[in-house]
């Protein structure tokens, strides 16, 4: 459903956290405009490609063509969120003196803990199983653990060299983005689906 599409929105909240505001900014504009026309940048990210730019498969079955009809605000919106944050994360890192190529790798490897990976090796084992039961309880829970360990992992892993008050700083922008975007997906859903202390 369009409620469940819309929480793909929520790693920007995440990202925002470490990343300036302007090129978080620079980041969503950059990603609109490339859903226009291509502006090339994804070609050079690995973490885009594979999450962006996947193959068509040759043979699909008519439950496979609904699939792909009813998942297109998903990928919209998915395409939208990883390429604002590598967008962003790279001009971060371009700011930092960092190279091209050092900056693009990096934004990768940040915007890969800040999104929950959908491919094989990326999603914890049990995301993976086929016991119908199993299934039941971990249906939609990947964002949930993801919002989980990238707060209580990666944040303090990312920032643990840096002073106390950076970690605070980014702790608060990330719940401020949090509340924010709960407020306008309460309007628009009726839930908010965001972590929020």
């Amino acid at each position: 459903n369009i409620s469940s599409a819309l929480t793909n929105f929520i790693p920007i909240t995440q990202a925002w956290s470490q990343l300036s505001t302007k090129n978080l900014m620079k980041g969503m504009y950059e990603s609109i405009k490339a859903s226009i026309k291509d502006d090339g940048f994804a070609n050079n990210s690995v973490y885009l490609t594979n999450r962006t730019k996947q193959a068509e498969r040759l043979y699909k079955t008519g439950i496979d063509k609904i699939n792909d009809k009813l998942g297109i605000p998903f990928e919209a919106i998915d395409s939208f969120t990883s390429n604002t944050i590598v967008r962003a994360k790279y001009h971060d890192n371009i700011e930092k003196g960092m190279s091209e190529q050092e900056a693009i790798r990096n934004a990768d490897e940040f915007a890969k803990d800040v999104m929950a990976g959908r491919s094989k090796g990326d999603m914890p084992t049990i995301m993976n199983q086929k016991n119908p039961l199993m299934k039941l309880m971990t249906a939609f829970q990947l964002e949930v653990n993801n919002q989980y360990g990238y707060m209580f992992k990666d944040i303090p892993a990312d920032l643990g060299d840096e002073a106390k008050r950076k970690l605070v700083g980014a702790f608060i922008k990330m719940f401020f983005g949090a509340w924010l975007y709960n407020q306008l997906s309460e309007k628009i859903t009726g839930r908010k689906s965001a972590f929020s202390p």
